[in-house]
């Protein structure tokens, strides 16, 4: 019988490992065992093992049954890596299923994610930081002609006369809060505003207002007034600018120096002058330069310059 099987070329496994196939190739059943059948030893014959409905078992290296459909629950705590996913390569989404049924995950063609939305099907660009966060980038490039309609972004509304809710911590992450007609709530300034106030009673050159400006940092000015008392008889010059050392030079006739933050010829007794109120920058001043005043003798009376600021660390 053996022989009559050979004469029909139904011998099995005829070709050793690494040497040239010839022939047909043999369809192949399997033992169907509701359970995993014991291991042999290595390089034993064995059966291949399918489960009760014909379908080949696969195991993972420790023998157990290989589950494809998600090894943790919904709310349970994750462990291990995650499964990398595939789809399909549409031009539209499918139709819709049934709750809780299996779908398909959607892509375009080139492998962009499809999204559906009230509106129909979106593409959306993703890109992944390192961490593997899913990043959505705009669909267009800087200072190309724009189109389509702009991403939408959310706020939390918070009625008027009433405190947003706080964090516990720095960093933490926080809503976005706007009125409840979607008006954006906006605070000026800087969350380390510097109050700081300078006299003089005698002329000064060079004098700093604010110094020990390490490198890598500058002063952002948001507000200053400068006045003179009324005691004063004179209208001293008063010249406030950005220097590591000095007052910007006073330009010469017809020309113009940077720096500057405060110029006047001459201020009379009980006047002055005020720039900005605090909720945005007025002067920005180098890396490592410091604000500095030079300035005439208010004769019986005094200088007095107060200021807002804070220093932006490049």
């Amino acid at each position: 019988m053996a022989d009559q099987q050979k004469g029909l070329g139904e011998r099995v496994g005829n070709e050793s490992h690494d040497a040239a196939d010839t022939g047909n190739p043999v369809k192949v059943g399997g033992h169907a065992t509701a359970a995993l059948r014991s291991a042999v030893t290595e390089d034993d014959r064995v059966d291949l093992s399918c489960d009760l409905a014909g379908q080949v078992r696969i195991t993972n290296e420790d023998s157990d049954p290989l589950a494809i459909n998600g090894d943790v629950a919904h709310d349970a705590t994750d462990s291990g890596n995650p499964v990398k996913i595939g789809g399909r390569g549409r031009t539209s989404t499918d139709a819709s299923v049934l709750q809780d049924d299996r779908v398909d995950a959607a892509f375009t063609r080139t492998g962009g994610l499809l999204i559906s939305g009230t509106a129909g099907t979106t593409l959306v660009n993703l890109s992944v930081d390192t961490n593997g966060n899913s990043i959505i980038v705009g669909n267009r490039d800087h200072d190309i002609a724009d189109t389509g309609s702009p991403v939408k972004i959310g706020f939390r509304a918070v009625e008027f006369n009433s405190d947003p809710a706080t964090v516990s911590a720095d960093d933490d992450r926080v809503d976005s809060i706007a009125t409840p007609q979607g008006i954006q709530w906006v605070l000026g300034g800087h969350p380390n505003i510097i109050n700081r106030e300078w006299m003089a009673t005698l002329s000064q050159t060079n004098d700093p207002i604010i110094d020990s400006v390490a490198a890598g940092s500058q002063i952002i000015i948001t507000q200053i007034a400068v006045t003179v008392d009324a005691d004063g008889t004179t209208t001293p010059q008063v010249r406030i600018g950005f220097g590591t050392a000095s007052v910007p030079a006073e330009p010469t006739n017809g020309n113009s120096v940077d720096g500057m933050v405060v110029s006047l010829a001459g201020i009379a007794a009980g006047s002055g002058i005020v720039l900005g109120n605090g909720s945005g920058a007025i002067a920005i001043g180098g890396d490592g330069e410091e604000l500095r005043i030079t300035s005439e003798v208010p004769t019986t009376g005094k200088i007095v310059v107060t200021l807002s600021y804070y220093i932006s660390t490049l």
